[in-house]
């Protein structure tokens, strides 16, 4: 970590300035709809400018969320890294309805004040739009690795168990009972090929979902199992997402 914040210093500090502001403000547009995230904006700003009058819980529990979303700037943005944050967010929506000049229009309709019947129907209202996100999302994963596992069941049964498979994520070896093996960055085929020999993996997967492959020019033509470098045997594949099982020759 010494290296990221050092090694040019300028350049993290820029990058963490520009996230500090841009993932907050991506987390409540994708996290609520636009009237809800304005609510989240102005309970930050209410919650702050108190924040001397707030209770001690109220304060430790700011607290316990900048930190976690300070550990957030380190590294790229997604919803799935901020999802703990959610509480919070949603904390000062509630907190901005109880803040004391609401109080003369928070008049009680029967046993249920008005305040409290908006935010229920801001909650109910937000849940009905983010649950079809929330779902596709949920359900958008790597299916592929299931028809690698099917076709390698179907053709080796289990001869390839216990051996070592070198990934950029252990899913596949789960699935196929093998040993994983991280695969290190490599700049073009040849290191690629070095470290795989250093490793003394017996089989490599790889898939164009993975940036570590799919995004370098060098390592490209590891996806194509028409035509697989010399070292490597296609032992499975798959087109939509494009992955390849090879064994290490």
């Amino acid at each position: 970590m010494s290296d990221v914040v050092f090694k040019d210093f300028g350049a993290f500090s820029k990058r963490i300035a520009k996230n500090f502001s841009t993932y907050f403000l991506k987390d409540i547009l994708r996290f609520f709809p636009k009237y809800l995230s304005v609510l989240v904006g102005l309970g930050l700003i209410i919650f702050v400018l108190k924040f001397k009058s707030e209770s001690f819980s109220g304060k430790f529990f700011f607290l316990a969320s900048f930190i976690f979303y300070l550990q957030i700037l380190l590294i790229f943005y997604s919803e799935r890294f901020t999802l703990p944050l959610l509480p919070f967010y949603c904390f000062l929506i509630v907190k901005l309805f109880y803040q004391n000049f609401y109080k003369n229009f928070n008049f009680r309709i029967l046993k249920l004040r008005v305040f409290g019947f908006i935010v229920v129907s801001l909650i109910i209202l937000n849940f009905y739009n983010s649950y079809p996100i929330a779902k596709e999302d949920i359900n958008r994963v790597p299916v592929e690795i299931l028809k690698i596992r099917d076709n390698v069941k179907q053709k080796y049964d289990e001869r390839l168990s216990g051996s070592t498979v070198m990934a950029r994520k252990p899913h596949i070896s789960y699935y196929l009972n093998m040993q994983f093996v991280a695969m290190p960055f490599s700049e073009n085929y040849e290191e690629f090929i070095q470290n795989l020999k250093f490793s003394k993996a017996n089989y490599v997967f790889v898939s164009e979902n993975e940036g570590l492959i799919s995004s370098n020019e060098n390592l490209k033509n590891l996806l194509s199992a028409d035509s697989p470098p010399k070292e490597l045997e296609v032992i499975t594949s798959t087109d939509n997402p494009v992955t390849v099982l090879y064994k290490v020759k």
